[in-house]
């Protein structure tokens, strides 16, 4: 949009230079008070385009803020996903007596970056898909937003509509939409 906007400012610019030159070359006639006026038309005009260009420069500011806030959002999500994680609080799982023993704690997934050498889309799914069975982690809302805790960088930003709807409390659809969006992109 910026540059549409630029290429309209250009082009009013190059109307003005060649409105002047012809202004300058024209003698006084009834066509110059009609050149005068265009000119005054164009300068006008310009001067809109620079308003809605200070507007939409002021809109993509607000923008860039609110992401920078979800970013924090969905970075304090994952640090108390952690928190739960690392100190379960008793809780009863599926009929799981309170008495049973303690299981291991296993160490959480990778983030995933993306594909890399030492890590592919399929392998981080089979690894996380692992860590949800641990953690009895079933329902699909769940698993995507624990899923999206785990995302960084390119995979992160791919999936930001994602979290935007979980940061909202949107329902986010299935698991195998959001894996099959996921690896379609890495």
């Amino acid at each position: 949009m910026y540059e549409h906007r630029n290429q309209e400012a250009a082009e009013l610019h190059r109307l003005r230079v060649l409105l002047n030159k012809k202004v300058s070359s024209v003698t006084y006639t009834d066509d110059m008070d009609d050149l005068r006026s265009r000119c005054k038309d164009l300068e006008d005009e310009n001067e809109k385009l620079k308003a809605e260009l200070v507007a939409l420069k002021a809109d993509g500011d607000v923008l860039n803020q609110n992401h920078g806030t979800l970013v924090n959002a969905i970075k304090q999500l994952q640090a108390q996903v952690n928190s739960l994680a690392s100190h379960p609080t008793g809780i009863r799982s599926h009929g799981t007596p309170a008495h049973a023993p303690s299981r291991p704690k296993i160490a959480d997934p990778p983030k995933f970056k993306g594909k890399t050498p030492d890590l592919t889309v399929e392998q981080w799914f089979q690894k996380l898909g692992i860590w949800f069975r641990y953690q009895n982690i079933t329902s699909e809302d769940d698993k995507i937003t624990t899923a999206l805790l785990f995302l960084e960088g390119g995979a992160q930003s791919y999936m930001d509509d994602y979290a935007q709807r979980a940061a909202e409390g949107v329902p986010l659809g299935t698991w195998n939409n959001f894996a099959n969006r996921l690896q379609s992109g890495h």
